[in-house]
């Protein structure tokens, strides 16, 4: 343990974060759960803007806009793409003819493109073994609990933090290997965070403000009609809210100033709006890997078609036991370790129990993290595409995205996403 708290330490050092202490909650850490992990937030960014007039002056590019791809056209063989059709709108149609062809549509769109293309291979591009689409994968989320801490204020680092680099960073609860192992269960992180449902056990101004006003502006954004009903079957917890927000919000004045500037007018923004310390309320939030199941799936839907005439796809995702017991399991743990070690209490709420005894009755969020439908494997029988990337048995269509994941881990996929492109570019750059 000497010897990884000095790789904390230097970690720590690295990155410019607290150097005097590497847990979340100073004592917490054990076999089970670790919290000196950091996670860090890249800046918003609309790569449309910020890199399009790199991509117009580019020589060796053309950016068509507008163009959406509709079919993939193969030779008469199946074994080569000759050409992908596209469309700018319905009834304007061409084709682009390429050496090598990425589709980088996401996991889902992956898939329909795929699938549809069928005049050829009547199964589907890359679907000789009816994989293209199952295996799909997501993360699962929630919040599950709160605790409550002996002291809030003393040894525990729950602000965001900045590295050398100016780039927030947050700390988080990690379920660790040798745990993963004992309990047999999957990856799975927590971070302490504001609630995120109507509930005001927490009683805190700025909690409150925040949800009334995502409340409010996400009804208005619906329309009258739609905002209307938002405030009428939540009339009675936005009236709590809108209680505590005219009690103590002239003490939070300077406090939303703060956040406005941080969240809105700086480049790097703040991730999101923590509640403060004193309220000594920290719910707590999951987010875990999906274990990847065959039945999971995605395909297409042929009673439905867009207006390009493209089928729409049916989702059928599936979990397994082991999703929900890797639920239950890092609450219980967290629940035993934040007790034993006299940091704080944890308490359940009668819905939080039943949620833990039936995790498969509440409702799927993908939260945009779609992986698995393309996975890679050495052999065509096991995956869509090879450890290049390559669909198998295609000599020039390959695939990029979370798509090719086999396994989602816990954490967001975006990074890995740049990492393999980077990497399939490095690999069509060689066979030039």
């Amino acid at each position: 343990m000497k010897c990884a708290h000095g790789f904390r330490a230097a970690a720590g050092r690295l990155v410019g974060t607290n150097e005097t202490q590497t847990e979340l909650l100073r004592g917490f850490d054990d076999e089970n759960i670790a919290t000196w992990p950091l996670e860090r937030w890249s800046i918003p960014t609309d790569y449309s803007k910020r890199y399009r007039s790199d991509l117009e002056a580019a020589s060796n590019l053309r950016v068509l806009l507008h163009a959406n791809a509709t079919h993939l056209q193969m030779d008469s063989s199946g074994t080569t793409l000759r050409h992908v059709k596209a469309a700018c709108s319905p009834g304007k149609v061409f084709q682009i003819n390429a050496k090598n062809t990425v589709i980088a549509c996401g996991a889902l769109e992956n898939t329909r493109l795929l699938l549809a293309s069928r005049d050829i291979l009547t199964e589907g591009i890359g679907n000789k073994h009816d994989l293209v689409g199952r295996y799909y994968q997501s993360h699962c989320f929630g919040v599950c609990g709160y605790a409550v801490l002996k002291d809030p204020f003393k040894d525990f680092i729950y602000d965001f933090e900045k590295d050398q680099a100016g780039v927030y960073c947050r700390r988080r609860f990690w379920l660790t290997p040798e745990a993963q192992k004992k309990h047999q269960v999957s990856n799975v992180v927590g971070f302490f965070v504001r609630a995120v449902s109507g509930e005001s056990e927490h009683r805190n101004a700025m909690v409150s403000l925040v949800l009334l006003v995502k409340t409010l502006l996400g009804g208005a954004k619906k329309g009258p009609k739609r905002l209307f009903q938002i405030v009428r079957a939540q009339r009675r917890e936005l009236l709590t809210h809108l209680g505590i927000v005219l009690k103590d919000g002239p003490s939070i004045f300077h406090q939303v100033a703060a956040v406005v500037y941080t969240r809105y007018f700086r480049k790097r923004r703040l991730p999101m709006v923590l509640p403060s310390k004193k309220a000594n309320f920290f719910p707590l939030f999951f987010q875990t890997e999906h274990a990847p199941l065959r039945e999971s799936r995605v395909m297409l839907d042929d009673s439905s078609v867009d207006d390009f005439g493209m089928p729409r796809l049916e989702v059928n995702i599936r979990f397994s036991e082991v999703d929900y017991r890797t639920i239950r399991t890092f609450v219980s743990l967290f629940k035993q370790r934040i007790e034993e070690s006299g940091i704080g209490t944890f308490h359940l709420s009668e819905k939080d129990k039943e949620y833990l005894a039936h995790p498969e009755r509440r409702p799927f969020n993908s939260n945009a993290h779609h992986i698995g439908t393309t996975r890679m494997a050495v052999t065509a029988d096991a995956g869509v595409v090879d450890v290049n990337c390559k669909v198998h048995d295609v000599e020039n269509l390959y695939v990029a995205g979370s798509s090719v994941f086999p396994t989602s881990s816990h954490a967001n996929p975006t990074l890995m996403i740049i990492a393999l492109a980077l990497r399939l570019a490095d690999h069509l750059k060689s066979k030039d």
